[in-house]
C-alpha cells in the first residue's frame, strides 16, 4: 500500500515539473533563478556600453560627413588644376595654328605657289583650329562649373565646421582619411571610468540643433544629444 501512494506522489510530481519545463521553452513562465540575474544586469556596469558606443558612432558620423565634404572639396580642385593645365596647353597649340593658317592665307593672296595642295592643307588646318578652338571653350566651361562648385563646396565645409565646432575640434588636413578622420575629436573628454559621459547640456542643445539642419542630417548625434544621467 505504501509503495502505491509513493507512486502516485512521484507521478503528481514529474507533472508539475514537465508542465513548468515546456512554459520555459515556450517563454512563457519567468524563470525565477535566471530573472533575478536579468534584473540584476540592468544595474550592471556592462549596460552603458550601448551609450558609449553611441557617443563614438556620433564622432564618427560627423567625421564622415566632415570627410565628404571635404573630400569633395580636394577633388574639385584638383580636377581644376587639370583643367588649367589642359587650357594653357590648348592656348599655345591655338597660337600655332592661327600662325599656320594665316600663313597659308597669305600664300593664297599673293598666288605665291598655292595650288591644290595648298588649299587642301589650308582647309585642313583650319578644321583644326576651330576644333581646338571649340575644346578650350569646354575645357573653360567646365572650369567655370568646377570653380562654382568649389566655392559651394568650401562654403559647406566652412558652415558644416562652424555649426559642429562647439562641440568638436576638427584637425588640419591629412594626405590620408584615416588620419583626418582621428582628427576630429570631442571638446568635452570623459573620465577614464566614466562609462556614461554625456555631453554637458549646453553642448547638448548646440549639437541637437546642428543635427537637425537639412544640410546636415545626422541621425545618431541626435540620439546622442539627449541622452544624460537622470
Amino acid at each position: 500500500m505504501g509503495w502505491i501512494i509513493y507512486w502516485r506522489v512521484y507521478i503528481f510530481v514529474l507533472g508539475i515539473f514537465s508542465s513548468h519545463m515546456s512554459l520555459l521553452y515556450a517563454g512563457k513562465w519567468d524563470n525565477p533563478f535566471t530573472k533575478g540575474i536579468e534584473q540584476g544586469n540592468q544595474f550592471s556596469p556592462v549596460a552603458p556600453k550601448t551609450e558609449s558606443n553611441l557617443r563614438d558612432q556620433c564622432r564618427l558620423e560627423v567625421s564622415g560627413m566632415y570627410l565628404t565634404i571635404q573630400n569633395d572639396v580636394q577633388r574639385l580642385h584638383g580636377f581644376m588644376k587639370v583643367l588649367e593645365a589642359r587650357i594653357s596647353s590648348l592656348d599655345q597649340v591655338i597660337i600655332d595654328g592661327k600662325n599656320e593658317v594665316k600663313k597659308l592665307k597669305g600664300m593664297a593672296g599673293r598666288g605665291d605657289r598655292y595650288g591644290i595642295e595648298e588649299e587642301r592643307e589650308f582647309l585642313v588646318k583650319q578644321e583644326k583650329l576651330s576644333q581646338l578652338i571649340a575644346n578650350r571653350e569646354s575645357a573653360r566651361y567646365q572650369y567655370l562649373m568646377s570653380k562654382n562648385r568649389l566655392n559651394r563646396s568650401r562654403a559647406k565645409l566652412g558652415q558644416f565646421v562652424r555649426r559642429f565646432s562647439p562641440i568638436f575640434l576638427f584637425g588640419q588636413e591629412s594626405e590620408l582619411a584615416i588620419e583626418k578622420e582621428s582628427k576630429v575629436t570631442y571638446k568635452h573628454l570623459c573620465p577614464m571610468l566614466d562609462l556614461f559621459c554625456p555631453l554637458p547640456l549646453e553642448e547638448r542643445k548646440r549639437l541637437a540643433e546642428a543635427s537637425v539642419d537639412k544640410a546636415f542630417p545626422l541621425a545618431v548625434c541626435l540620439s546622442y544629444s539627449r541622452y544624460s544621467i537622470p
